[in-house]
């Protein structure tokens, strides 16, 4: 279930970026004809329309790729946690606002460009995020199947078909040719070629004889074997390695957790130096310079928080 629902979302957030790249990469490059040179009735006469060209191309990028962000946004913020996606919401937020108003007013500066890249990069950045996890969960499906949960067990009168819970150290028990290893142990008769692949990753099998260890999960590929117990279970090396793993998947990394400490300063700050901006600006040049400087503050900040 958790790979679908890993896999689910890895591919929902793939359709939003190919279809957010699009349109974001036709408003980077219509920028550019705002940004161009050349006579100045020819450039007038043009900017209106690429305005709103722009605005048209934006607004369906913005929407697809800051949903999310707006949702945790929300959630976070009505827990009083400052986080970077409160700050993309708010810069992103102003940047489009702002742009948006100066097409209607039919003058003004656009972050339009600007506002579609953050999101964009972003975007991309939690795609890659969550394929990963949805390969690794995957991965740990992969091995938990591999696992066998019966084993023959030899004993004096002959061959019993047990429960690997019902195996004890030192019993023995008998591996046909093509079967799975149930348990880690080691080989007492019989040699064959073995493939480690989910524990060691080599592809090639490995020639296992009498004395060698064997571990829980790895393939007999082509002779009989007896092998003595030595662990079963949620002790065997493949069981610690899925459940290291799965640990790990579900933790969150050193990283991160610095990262939120970082950002639940840097985003309170931020806000704090744009409230000031606009006090200060809005007092000194009217309320026009002082909404620009402030929504600039926000909007400059926020490629911070893809650093």
């Amino acid at each position: 279930t958790g790979g679908l629902a890993g896999g689910s979302a890895a591919a929902g957030m793939l359709m939003a970026v190919g279809l957010g790249a699009f349109f974001s990469m036709n408003v980077m490059m219509l920028s550019f004809v705002l940004y161009t040179g050349g006579h100045e009735a020819d450039r007038r006469a043009g900017e209106a329309w690429v305005r709103w060209a722009l605005l048209g191309l934006a607004t369906p990028s913005v929407i697809l790729l800051g949903a999310p962000f707006v949702s945790r946004g929300l959630s976070r913020g009505r827990r009083m946690f400052l986080d970077t996606d409160v700050l993309i919401v708010l810069g992103v937020g102003a940047a489009y606002l702002l742009s948006a108003w100066s097409v209607i007013a039919g003058a003004g500066p656009l972050y339009l460009d600007t506002a579609c890249g953050i999101l964009l990069f972003m975007t991309v950045g939690r795609y890659l995020e969550a394929a990963t996890r949805a390969r690794t969960t995957d991965a740990l499906s992969g091995l938990a199947r591999s696992m066998p949960t019966e084993a023959w067990r030899v004993t004096s009168t002959g061959e019993e078909r047990v429960s690997v819970d019902r195996l004890d150290a030192c019993d023995l028990v008998r591996v046909r040719p093509g079967e799975r290893i149930p348990v880690d142990g080691l080989i007492r008769e019989g040699e064959a070629s073995v493939s480690e692949a989910e524990i060691t990753g080599e592809s090639m099998p490995a020639h296992r004889r009498a004395g060698d260890a064997v571990s829980a999960g790895t393939l007999n590929l082509d002779g009989g074997l007896v092998i003595e117990v030595l662990r079963r279970g949620a002790d065997t090396t493949l069981a610690r390695i899925v459940r290291i793993v799965e640990e790990a998947r579900l933790g969150r990394y050193p990283l991160a957790t610095l990262v939120d400490r970082v950002s639940a300063r840097f985003v309170p700050v931020v806000l704090l130096i744009a409230a000031s901006t606009f006090a200060y600006w809005t007092l000194t040049l009217g309320l026009g310079a002082g909404v620009l400087n402030a929504l600039c503050v926000l909007l400059i900040a926020c490629p911070c928080a893809i650093g």
